[in-house]
């Protein structure tokens, strides 16, 4: 019985974890991309700073990208992503 409120909350842990990324989840179609400033601009316009020069170089415009990022100092900084050359919808 004493394991029931530890199991409990470490599942409420993980679950709020999972909340707080997916609130930093964006996909779209890159349009633009700045080399020297390092960032990345999306179809709807917003711009991702991208501290990793490899992946800038993945970022690709007309390509379809699933970036994570995160709020700092008023700035969208990437720190992961995923990208495709086709937006594919599964239905």
């Amino acid at each position: 019985m004493k394991r029931f409120p530890s199991v409990l909350a470490f599942v409420i842990a993980l679950f709020s974890a999972d909340m707080v990324l997916a609130c930093c989840v964006t996909t779209g179609q890159i349009v633009a991309r700045d080399s020297e400033r390092q960032l990345v601009q999306l179809a709807d316009g917003t711009i991702y700073h991208v501290p990793n020069r490899v992946w800038l170089s993945k970022l690709r415009p007309r390509s379809w990208a699933t970036l994570w990022y995160r709020e700092r100092d008023g700035a969208r900084v990437v720190w992961n992503q995923e990208v495709r050359s086709r937006f594919r919808r599964f239905f």
